[in-house]
């Protein structure tokens, strides 16, 4: 039974990358608000993680604001910046979370190029 369960959890990883991304595979803010304080924590440090991943090699003359404004804040920091937009904007909550924590930053962090 055991190499059934190994071989097949191999068998998941390898197609995993073939799996098809839907819109259900992200996070709308209504989803984010129903996390526990200690998941959205989790779920912002990915998000992060995502943002300063994908600007490494890259033209970072469009966000060069967002990524420094991110690694000048704490956790908790981003947390409560985000908290507070997504109550201040609730007709936001069925849209993906990440596009919002974004938007979140912009009004949140001081020098931006859209201010």
């Amino acid at each position: 039974m055991g190499r059934f369960v190994s071989k097949s959890c191999l068998l998941l990883i390898l197609l995993w990358p073939y799996t098809p991304v839907s819109a259900e595979a992200y996070l709308s803010v209504d989803d984010y608000r129903q996390l526990d304080a200690s998941h959205q924590r989790a779920w912002i440090a990915g998000v992060v993680d995502g943002l300063l991943l994908m600007s490494q090699g890259s033209n970072l003359s469009g966000r060069r604001w967002l990524l420094d404004c991110i690694r000048d804040r704490t956790m908790d920091q981003l947390h409560q910046a985000f908290s507070k937009y997504i109550k201040t904007n609730p007709d936001y909550w069925q849209y993906a979370a990440a596009g919002e924590f974004a938007m979140a930053m912009n009004e949140s962090c001081p020098k931006t190029p859209f201010w």
